[in-house]
């Protein structure tokens, strides 16, 4: 296989999802190349599994226009130069999972309403809203984000109004001006976070919420 301009030099111009073609650009060289998403390799096969359950997970595996990629070339029948294996500069982080107390411990870091929620405050939501919550808010399975944040969205219109004013103001179910839309299981689809753009981030790079970036609603 040859190379064709510096491996850094090329990003992705332009993608559809409907026809899986693209084109790449090298800005410095002022090429353009085609390609197919057969070229395509997003991420590790064990990170691309990762990312089947869910429509916006995977979004993430398509290519977006601006990312950086390298190029392996081969040569086409007319003498060309064309790709056969197009893979991106900064790789897809594994998704974390994690049992819904420890994920839950991280997100107080970021979101204090969430900070100190013990035994003695879930005990009558237990009782009183729905005694199957224990299994899952004690479970040690590990599980995604988007599946805990799934039952602090159904506890929002459940739970005792004051538990839900004081540990969930900043979670709606609706969106909002200035909320941030975040994916969601449990029937919820996305859910939308009452927070700054910039705290959001922050729990999207720690794997704590899969921001959805659709740009629908």
């Amino acid at each position: 296989m040859s190379a064709s301009g510096p491996p850094d030099d090329w990003v992705v111009a332009r993608f559809s999802s409907d026809t899986a073609l693209g084109t790449l650009q090298s800005p410095g060289a002022g090429r353009e190349v085609s390609f197919a998403l057969e070229q395509w390799w997003p991420c590790e096969p064990a990170v691309a599994r990762a990312l089947q359950d869910s429509a916006q997970r995977r979004r993430l595996l398509l290519p977006r226009p601006g990312e950086r990629v390298a190029i392996e070339w081969k040569r086409s029948s007319t003498g060309d130069d064309r790709p056969a294996r197009i893979t991106r500069l900064h790789p897809l982080p594994t998704l974390p999972a994690a049992p819904f107390g420890a994920w839950l411990r991280q997100m107080a870091e970021q979101v204090p309403a969430l900070a100190a929620w013990g035994p003695e405050e879930w005990a009558p939501i237990f009782r009183d809203v729905d005694g199957d919550l224990e299994d899952a808010v004690y479970a040690q399975l590990a599980d995604n984000p988007e599946r805990h944040l799934a039952i602090l969205a159904w506890l929002v219109s459940r739970a005792p109004p004051a538990v839900a004013e004081r540990r969930l103001g900043w979670l709606s179910l609706t969106a909002e001006p200035g909320a941030v839309a975040v994916e969601c299981w449990g029937g919820f689809d996305r859910v939308f976070l009452r927070l700054p753009r910039e705290l959001v981030a922050r729990l999207g790079a720690r794997g704590l919420v899969l921001i959805d970036e659709s740009g629908e609603g």
